[in-house]
C-alpha cells in the first residue's frame, strides 16, 4: 500500500517562554511511505530515503481501524492509524527533542482498494 502524506501540524514547547509553538500546513513535498505485508503479522514501512522499519499492527476495535506501532532506532514510538474506509492514514509523533516537548500530526490518503 502506497501512501502519501500531505497536511502536518507541529507543535513545541519553549520552556524559557513557557510558551507552545504551532506550525501547521499543506505540505508543498510530500511524504510517501509504502507499507508492506499490511495484513500480515509482522508489516513494514518504507520511507521516502529507502529506510525501512518494523511496525507491529494493533487491530481497534472496528475492522475499519488499524494501528500500526513503530518503534524508531532512537527508542521513540510512532502510532500509525489506518481508517481503511477513507483510506487515510494518521501519523502521531511525540517525544522530546534535546530538551523540548515536540509533538506531529500528519495525515494523508492511500491508494484505494488498501
Amino acid at each position: 500500500m502506497v501512501c502519501t502524506l500531505k497536511a502536518s501540524a507541529a507543535a513545541t514547547f519553549d520552556k524559557n517562554k513557557k510558551k507552545i509553538n504551532i506550525d501547521a500546513s499543506i505540505d508543498d513535498e510530500t511524504t510517501t511511505i509504502t507499507i508492506i505485508g499490511l495484513n500480515s503479522e509482522s508489516p513494514s514501512l518504507v520511507g521516502n530515503l529507502g529506510d525501512k522499519a518494523a511496525m507491529i499492527p494493533i487491530q481497534g476495535t472496528l475492522e475499519s481501524q488499524l494501528y500500526l506501532i513503530e518503534k524508531t532506532l532512537l527508542g521513540n514510538v510512532n502510532i500509525w492509524t489506518l481508517l481503511r474506509d477513507s483510506n487515510i492514514l494518521i501519523l502521531s509523533k511525540q517525544y522530546d527533542m534535546m530538551g523540548k516537548p515536540f509533538g506531529l500530526l500528519m495525515m494523508g490518503d492511500c491508494l484505494s482498494g488498501a
